[in-house]
């Protein structure tokens, strides 16, 4: 992104032309409107059409699965969602990369602050997208090529289904007696804590995973986490997200680094409770 923010007319043009109006002219259909409706909840489909031409200069996010799938902004911002919601309908796989049965899973997030200022609102923007990893951005503000965003949004850290599984089986199941949870808090001298930078990705993901629990699925989550560390220990949510992020980031980009420790950990358990039985 450069410093300098003009207005490409032609390009303008070519947008109003070719997404915009096309867009519009679906929402406003009976098609169109029946389609939004059974898609998406009833409040934001109000404020959809009632705001389309709202000049709010907002920021916005689309989520799947309560992670971030991407980040935008514009002056129109509800119409702006028209055109995204436009080629959901049209071809959902190659502009957002999910099948039909996922978009149920999908949200829309308008910001509450308005920035008027062109070059304001896409700092921002790139801020946050820099931050946050949105699924089909990635660490840049670049949407990743169609061909690939089907892929994409199924790797394991932009998936959260994946996320709760390598959570619920690191720290609930059988595999939690194996692993030295006391490394990944204070860290030991061949862990070398200091000279490690962990995966922002993932430590993104994990973090994204956490806050969305509710009250009672996050106070379960510390609680265990607290009795896998031992008696009188507590851990907070801050360090829960330090812990996980330490214990799966193993330099792979997915998990089969830690599902291989858990099988060999398994092993191991099986082993010992057969020699304690003889």
């Amino acid at each position: 992104m450069t410093d300098t923010y003009y207005r490409d007319f032609e390009n303008e043009q070519w947008f109003l032309e070719t997404i915009r109006k096309p867009a519009q002219a679906f929402l406003a259909s009976d098609e169109g409107h029946e389609w939004v409706s059974a898609h998406f909840a009833s409040d934001f489909v109000t404020r959809l059409y009632s705001q389309m031409d709202a000049p709010l200069c907002r920021i916005y996010i689309i989520r799947y699965k309560a992670m971030p799938l991407y980040r935008g902004e514009s002056v129109k911002t509800y119409a702006r969602l028209g055109d995204h919601i436009f080629h959901m309908h049209e071809d959902l796989k190659n502009y957002f990369g999910l099948a039909e049965d996922e978009l149920k899973w999908v949200t829309f997030e308008v910001g509450a602050v308005s920035y008027p200022d062109i070059k304001e609102r896409r700092e921002k923007e790139l801020e946050l997208i820099r931050k946050e990893f949105p699924i089909l951005q990635g660490r840049n503000h670049r949407c990743i090529l169609k061909k690939d965003r089907y892929e994409a949004v199924r790797k394991w850290y932009n998936n959260r289904d994946e996320v709760e599984m390598a959570v619920e089986t690191a720290v609930f199941g059988p595999g939690r007696y194996c692993i030295e949870w006391r490394d990944f808090v204070h860290g030991n001298p061949c862990l070398r804590w200091s000279e490690q930078k962990l995966d922002e990705t993932i430590a993104t993901r994990v973090s994204q995973y956490i806050d969305a629990l509710d009250v009672s699925e996050r106070r379960k989550l510390l609680k265990q986490m607290a009795a896998n560390l031992g008696s009188s220990n507590y851990v907070h949510t801050a360090m829960a997200k330090l812990i996980l992020t330490r214990l799966f980031d193993d330099g792979n980009d997915d998990l089969e680094g830690f599902y291989s420790m858990l099988r060999f950990s398994s092993g191991m358990i099986r082993k010992n409770l057969r020699s304690a039985v003889k």
